[in-house]
């Protein structure tokens, strides 16, 4: 099959709610290499419930895809929820209640004995979460990078009562040239980041004290602002910036 359809979103708002009868596909799928993505703008609201627990699933190439604007929100209700996208986002959004958890995860499409599929959604192998622009973890959110490397292009906020769970991954800031944004109002788990990275031209501003578990890495030409907080790193420290 060369082509299984496209989504094109240009403005306005889709908003999107998990099923009331259990579900075994995502409440957002384009799960073929095949299908095309194009997004410059808009919201695209995504809710989860305990019926419909995958979030969101796109494994489209990326030479299908062309993300240079608009939000999408993820809101965790009832249960933990998963997603995953082999596309770059270009705003990201993670919201909920009660604790419950997004995490990055692999999405299995359902099969049959002989294991073919029978809804017509592949498997999406969990991918690197990139974030062109800003990744907000707010409203009561809590997203679990699995040990799933992040890189964001814009600011990173975790808002009270949120929480970002690192795994052992890298977390980059990658900002292309521009000032970034790192505020941690909220809890960054098991007692901290693990890698960290700000990318080549990079500038990262500290709002809050942050701790590494790991490394910490500084490209040529990037810089760190501290905004008088303090950085402490329990692993090495790499620094070819200012």
């Amino acid at each position: 099959v060369a082509h299984r359809g496209s989504f094109v979103m240009r403005g306005g708002t889709i908003n999107l709610t998990g099923k009331s009868v259990d579900t075994d596909l995502p409440i957002f799928g384009m799960t073929h290499p095949t299908m095309s993505c194009l997004m410059s703008g808009g919201n695209l609201n995504i809710t989860t419930n305990n019926n419909a627990a995958i979030a969101l699933a796109i494994g489209v190439d990326e030479n299908n895809a062309t993300i240079t604007g608009g939000t999408i929100n993820i809101t965790t209700n009832g249960n933990n929820s998963t997603f995953t996208s082999s596309i770059a986002l270009y705003n990201l959004n993670i919201k909920g209640s009660g604790g419950y958890k997004t995490s990055l995860a692999q999405f299995n499409g359902p099969k049959n004995y002989w294991g073919n599929y029978t809804k017509g959604a592949a498997d999406v192998e969990v991918y690197p979460l990139r974030v062109l622009n800003n990744l907000i973890i707010d409203n009561s959110g809590y997203l679990d990078a699995n040990s799933n490397n992040v890189t964001i292009g814009g600011n990173f906020t975790i808002d009270e009562n949120c929480q970002y769970t690192s795994g052992t991954n890298t977390t980059t800031f990658d900002g292309n040239g521009r000032t970034l944004d790192f505020v941690a109002d909220g809890t960054i788990n098991d007692g901290g980041l693990y890698n960290l990275t700000v990318e080549q031209g990079t500038s990262l501003i500290l709002h809050n004290d942050v701790a590494v578990r790991g490394d910490f890495s500084m490209r040529s030409g990037s810089s760190l602002v501290d905004n008088g907080k303090t950085l402490s790193v329990a692993g090495n420290v790499e620094n070819s910036g200012t």
